[in-house]
């Protein structure tokens, strides 16, 4: 055991994949979106730096089962996750064949009996009052960039000319509360008001556009971590890694399992945004411009090389999630770990020891504490990048170009 089993969420690898590769057909919202961009790419640094592999799907080629080329997460646009992972990342990737033991996310809307998706749906009224609203109004502004385009009612419902004309369904969208579409709505028109003006589109079908996407959006996974996931081949080592907007609903979830993945979630925040702002302070030197994304992928890919003097921390990891999600369900080890790296300030400047950092097996717990050292020199830590000078140096499109005001009733 020497690392986490990981499955991501699609959007997390495809948003990825457009900030690293500079992909234009975004470059216009993602100032917009800027929030949920930087939160994805930690996202993806804690999973290739800390994690053994990285499961997506996989189909069966010549007797062998391959990775199935990821979908673009708009009409017609580029495979970033794809690319991304296929060209600069595919050590970690591990295929596997879907699972017939997970519902279709159609089948779920149509199904109802389905409670456990209308009780998501519901608890979107609570997570509209908190930071996390801002994650879902990021979600709304990429949907309805890409594919808002209303083409008039049928049977009582709005349809739409794009991919996202999901099939309706009046039991599941009327879950959707009112007053998170009518967020959502007024998040939408204040910052794409100009871009629906110049399409020329009428904005009546938005609330319904909003609460389709919503329904959709949370069909493809209901219940994030209350269901082990079949998937996963060592459940008990493994861990879903979701989109901020699915985070905030498995948040607001009170059982063991989420707990664990909540106190993994800490560690990553304790640890990952000092990681990626040393990268992306060193990326900034770049003198070229055009270059310094490539140099944050370098970066990433640096801390990522399995065997290296971070291996303590990743079977660390890997053996507190285990206990956590095994038969005693016990979260002492995590909870360790978290206090182990909350110390992590007082170690800024250690020197770890040379022998430790070439060797290939694990003596705990001098190499455990070493890799500590090691995670301080590399300028781990709570502290977060966006909108600092390296940060706006890497990644102009994201700072914002001017202050949007969402009216409120």
């Amino acid at each position: 055991m020497s690392g986490l089993d990981l499955k991501y969420d699609g959007i997390v690898y495809q948003q990825t994949g457009e900030l690293l590769l500079e992909l234009n057909e975004t470059k216009e919202i993602r100032w917009m979106c800027a929030e949920s961009y930087w939160r994805n790419l930690q996202v993806f640094a804690f999973g290739q730096i800390f994690g053994e592999s990285l499961i997506t799907m996989g189909e069966e080629k010549n007797g062998e089962v391959v990775p199935k080329p990821m979908g673009p997460l708009f009409e017609n646009g580029t495979r970033a996750g794809e690319i991304l992972l296929t060209k600069f990342f595919p050590g970690k990737r591990r295929a596997k064949l879907p699972s017939v033991e997970l519902p279709k996310a159609e089948d779920l809307i149509k199904d109802p009996t389905e409670f456990r998706l209308k009780e998501a749906l519901g608890r979107l009224r609570t997570i509209a009052r908190t930071d996390a609203a801002k994650y879902w109004r990021h979600l709304a502004i990429r949907e309805v960039y890409f594919g808002y385009k209303p083409i008039g009612q049928k049977d009582g419902f709005w349809r739409f000319d794009s991919r996202e004309d999901f099939e309706p369904n009046k039991d599941k969208e009327e879950a959707v509360p009112n007053d998170f579409v009518e967020q959502m709505r007024l998040g939408v028109e204040a910052y794409l008001g100009k871009v629906l003006d110049k399409r020329d589109v009428t904005r009546d079908a938005l609330p319904a556009f909003i609460r389709r996407n919503v329904v959709m959006h949370l069909a493809i996974h209901p219940v994030p971590n209350i269901i082990k996931d079949p998937d996963f081949e060592n459940p008990e080592n493994s861990a879903r890694v979701f989109n901020p907007t699915r985070e905030s609903l498995v948040k607001d979830e009170a059982t063991t399992r989420t707990e664990a993945t909540k106190q993994l979630w800490r560690i990553q925040d304790l640890v990952v945004p000092g990681l990626v702002k040393r990268m992306i302070e060193d990326s900034a030197r770049e003198a070229a411009p055009g270059r310094r994304r490539e140099v944050l992928v370098e970066k990433i890919q640096e801390a990522s090389v399995p065997k290296n003097h971070l291996e303590p921390i990743r079977e660390k990891l890997s053996m507190a999630v285990a206990a956590a999600h095994g038969p005693n369900q016990d979260l002492n080890e995590l909870m360790k770990l978290r206090r182990d790296l909350e110390k992590l300030s007082s170690k800024i400047g250690a020197t770890p020891k040379p022998k430790v950092l070439l060797s290939t097996t694990h003596n705990y717990p001098d190499e455990y504490e070493n890799a500590i050292s090691v995670l301080a020199d590399m300028g781990a830590g709570p502290e977060d990048a966006i909108f600092h000078k390296a940060f706006n140096d890497v990644f102009p499109e994201l700072v914002p170009h001017h202050p949007v005001h969402i009216a409120k009733d």
